[in-house]
């Protein structure tokens, strides 16, 4: 998942990705036939199944009258209501003037319009890059950095690209994802080895890759699985400085999951190395690939998702395919299961952009308040708590500039510069809304 921030490419549109990153409208990181017709679920009762925080309450307004949005059927998918809401607020100041957000497993980091980056959540390994490991009662500015232009997070490691084209990391560095030279973790920024023309970020599970602007595009991190792209791969390859990857020359646009990654091409097709053991790499095969591949079947992608062990593409007809793992449950079965060829959603279309996560994937269709989710919904983001794949429509009574999502969280930033963000106290998982956050956990709306 990518997320971008102020910086267009030079291709002056903005792609998400990554988990963040919706490409077409700048969403996170990137309109017709009537499918049957769902109950809708206002975000603001989405935190109705979490425990009750101990902020002052807050009464969320209304919902606005907008007609609802008709939501794709999906073969196999039960649709989930959602209880009644709860009780929450929004995060205090300095967390205002938000363009885009990362959220990390235990983490979350926030990009302002003055290009400085905000962070909150677990701290132990330096995520919040403040300089320090304590975990603070409150939200705090990383240090150094002023002219970012998109961040991105994935476990528990974030990177910024500056204006300039260079680009900072900090947190986990067990296999030197942070680019600069060690296996160090670090609380607060190091700049990465060897980059000076960044324009877009990836950031999978404990690798890195940034996007230049000539097209090409760099890894960096664990490799033993292909991720690096540069014909390596063993159970000790990793690089702690930034490697090209092999044969590619015209990307526009780069998503990064797990343990692979996949790039967009100027003509509209897609590589993508790594990890290939759920089909993920969308090349016919489970054969893992240090090395891009072509997907199969795909010429006309204008933005790309990865997230955990699948990838999707946005095509020009605004349908989307998706490959790997089926948390959608698109591929008409009660079990996921796995392809290794693209397929196409079922009865979707009018799709603008999209974001994934682990489990499930977003998509924004008639416009910036209305979302529909497929997939599961382990954690009770959703609304629902359902372990099989489902469709969960959402609403916002504010129009959404940006989403950004991973396993335990969703962060939404407004078009008023707020943000919100929404997951799970329960079973101590989700870090973001442990100790301060709790008093800040909010229902968006």
């Amino acid at each position: 998942m990518v997320v971008a921030g102020r910086g267009v490419t030079r291709w002056g549109f903005c792609v998400l990705v990554v988990a963040g990153l919706l490409g077409a409208s700048c969403f996170g990181g990137s309109d017709s036939t009537q499918p049957t017709s769902l109950p809708e679920t206002t975000l603001s009762s989405i935190t109705s199944a979490l425990p009750s925080t101990t902020a002052p309450p807050q009464t969320t307004p209304a919902p606005t009258t907008t007609p609802p949005i008709t939501a794709p059927a999906v073969t196999a998918a039960t649709v989930q209501s959602a209880a009644p809401p709860t009780t929450a607020t929004t995060l205090p100041p300095p967390l205002l003037d938000n363009i885009a957000v990362a959220t990390g497993a235990y983490h979350a980091c926030s990009l302002h319009t003055d290009g400085t980056v905000s962070c909150w959540g677990r701290n132990y390994l330096g995520q919040l890059g403040n300089g320090s490991n304590e975990e603070p009662l409150e939200v705090v500015k990383v240090i150094g950095i002023r002219d970012a232009i998109a961040i991105d997070s994935y476990w528990d490691h974030t990177c910024a690209v500056h204006e300039t084209g260079r680009v900072s990391c900090w947190g986990e560095n067990d296999f030197g994802q942070l680019g600069n030279g060690t296996r160090s973790a670090s609380n607060r920024p190091v700049t990465v080895d060897g980059i000076d023309d960044a324009i877009e970020i990836a950031i999978g599970g404990s690798f890195s890759c940034a996007l230049h602007t000539d097209g090409t595009v760099s890894c960096w991190g664990v490799g033993r699985l292909g991720t690096l792209g540069n014909g390596t791969i063993g159970q000790e390859n990793f690089a702690s400085t930034p490697v090209k990857v092999a044969s590619i020359s015209d990307a526009i646009a780069i998503t990064a999951g797990a343990s692979h990654a996949c790039a967009l091409r100027e003509n509209g097709s897609i590589l993508c190395w790594g990890s290939n053991r759920t089909g993920r790499l969308g090349d016919g095969t489970m054969v893992d690939s240090s090395l891009p591949v072509e997907v199969k079947g795909i010429s006309d992608a204008i933005a790309i998702s990865a997230a955990g062990d699948y990838t999707c593409a946005l095509h020009a007809d605004r349908s989307v395919s998706c490959w790997g793992t089926d948390v959608m449950g698109n591929l008409a079965t009660d079990e996921i299961i796995l392809s290794s060829i693209p397929n196409r959603l079922k009865d979707i279309s009018e799709v603008r952009s999209m974001a994934s996560a682990t489990s499930f994937l977003c998509l924004f269709k008639q416009n910036s308040r209305e979302i529909v989710c497929l997939g599961a919904d382990h954690y009770g983001n959703l609304g629902s708590r359902s372990e099989k794949p489902s469709v969960h429509k959402l609403r916002s009574d504010k129009e959404i500039i940006f989403l950004g999502l991973h396993f335990f969280q969703i962060c939404a930033v407004y078009a008023d510069t707020t943000i919100y963000c929404w997951g799970p106290e329960y079973e101590d998982k989700n870090y973001v809304f442990k100790d301060f956050s709790t008093r800040y956990i909010i229902a968006p709306g």
